[in-house]
Order: C-alpha cells, then structure tokens, then sequence
C-alpha cells in the first residue's frame, strides 16, 4: 500500500529535481505504510526526517531557480515558505498529540496530497517549461548507464545514475550552442551534486571499517577544484575550458574514479551489512 505512486510523478526535465521528488514520495509512502500498520511510536521521527527532506529539495530547488533565472522564483519561493511552515507545525504537533495523532495525521496527508497535486504536478511544471525549451536541438547523451559502470551498491549506482544525466545534460548544451549563463547553471548544479555525492561516499568510508582511502579522498578534491576552476572560467567569460572539462571529468571519475575507488568502497559496503 502506498500514498504516492512515484511512477505518477512528472518530470521537470532536472534530474536533481526529479530525484528529490522520488526522495520524497519514498519518505511519504513509509510514514504511511507506518502509521497505517498501527506503528505510532516512530512517527514523530519519521515526520521530521520528511520535513527535513523537503527543506532541503526546496533549497535545491530554489538554487537551480537562481542559476537558471526562473521568471517565476519569487511565486516558488512564496510557496515553498507557506508548504514549509504548514508541515513543520504538523509535525511539532505529532511529538504532543497524544491520543490525537489520527487527526494529525490526517491533515499531514492532506498537506502532503497539496503538495504533490498544486506544487509537484502543477508549479514545478515552470521547471519543464524552461529546461524543454533549452533542450530543442540539443544532441544525444556523452556516456550511457550500462553494467560497465554499475558497482552493485544501490544507493551509490543510483547517484551515479543522476551524476551521468547531469554530465549529459550538460554535454547536450555545450554541443547545442547553449549560452554561457544557462551552461553555468548545468554545470553549478553537476558541482552541486558532485559534492553532495563525495561527501556522502566519505560518510560511508568513515562508517565502515577499513574502507577509508586516503586516495579515494584526494581524488574527490581534485575532481571538484577542476569543476570550481571551469565555473571560474565562465564567470569571467571564458567557455574554451568546459569541454576539455568533460572530457576530464568521464575520464577519471567514470573510468578511473568509479573503477579503482568506487568497485571496492561498494564491495567493502557490502561485506558490513553481511558481517553486521
């Protein structure tokens, strides 16, 4: 039993943004299954950890806004504030509810339906919009997704699968002719994730024992001062660097990075959950 079917959720046409939208009818589906299954002790938890999801896709949101000068940011914002003050209240309201947490979580679910059928379905279709009208023309992706590439780590395959359209993307506006300010905005969001993507790669290295590597770590550094560099190069005009960048970027993080340091973090990852 679910409450949201992701499958029905549409694309905005960012795969950053997409992923967030998947994050959080996953997170909204197992408060739910919980709450539905009778399990009331965990669900003040659970409430917050969506609250804290959603703040953290609307920031998302709301710097792909800024990097791409969406005419309608200050409605997105507006809205965002009014979705974010309704759901934390309702959460605060779960930890002192009582016997009273059915018609708290009655009203969560019915922010929680505003939020998928007016802001998701409706506002965010802004995002389509934009990012459809820069990709007439634009060419075909720079590397598939294939087992080539795959590691055996579903969390870490699956950001690997967003940073590939993200490279892609950005690969399609350079060769499309896109203009400097909306190539600055792939690229600020492909750094973006990037450096959400290490860092949660050295989380996990710093959890498991023996799988740290200092290699592992340099790398990651070196990859995001290469992207820093090109963005600096674009905001001072100069659009020469971002191809060679790429070229880069696929080569040691898709080839060498994925590979070398990656193949063993996920078969360390794997050997903790069998011995743990």
């Amino acid at each position: 039993m679910t409450f949201i079917d992701p499958a029905r959720l549409p694309e905005t046409g960012h795969p950053l943004i997409d992923e967030g939208h998947a994050q959080l009818a996953d997170l909204a589906n197992d408060l739910y299954l919980a709450w539905q299954g009778g399990r009331s002790g965990g669900l003040g938890r659970q409430a917050r950890a969506f609250v804290a999801a959603l703040a953290q896709h609307f920031a998302e949101e709301e710097g792909i806004m800024d990097d791409v000068a969406l005419g309608t940011a200050a409605d997105h914002r507006r809205r965002h504030a009014e979705l974010m003050a309704e759901f934390e209240a309702l959460a605060a309201a779960l930890d002192g509810a009582a016997g009273l947490v059915a018609d708290v979580m009655v009203d969560l679910f019915r922010a929680a339906e505003r939020l998928v059928w007016e802001h998701e379905m409706v506002d965010d279709q802004d995002f389509w919009v934009h990012f459809a009208g820069q990709r007439q023309g634009e060419t075909g992706g720079l590397v598939a997704w294939g087992a080539h590439v795959a590691v055996g780590d579903g969390d870490i395959d699956r950001q690997h699968q967003i940073l590939l359209a993200l490279v892609n993307d950005l690969h399609a506006g350079i060769t499309g002719g896109l203009r400097r300010e909306s190539l600055m905005g792939r690229l600020t969001g492909l750094r973006r994730f990037t450096a959400r993507h290490f860092a949660w790669e050295e989380r996990c290295m710093a959890l498991v024992p023996g799988a740290h590597d200092d290699a592992h770590v340099a790398m990651h550094a070196a990859l995001l001062a290469d992207l820093d560099r090109v963005l600096a190069d674009l905001r001072a005009g100069r659009d020469d660097t971002v191809a060679d960048l790429l070229g880069s970027y696929v080569q040691h993080w898709l080839v060498e990075h994925i590979d070398t340091m990656d193949r063993p973090l996920a078969q360390a990852l794997a050997a903790s959950r069998i011995t743990g």
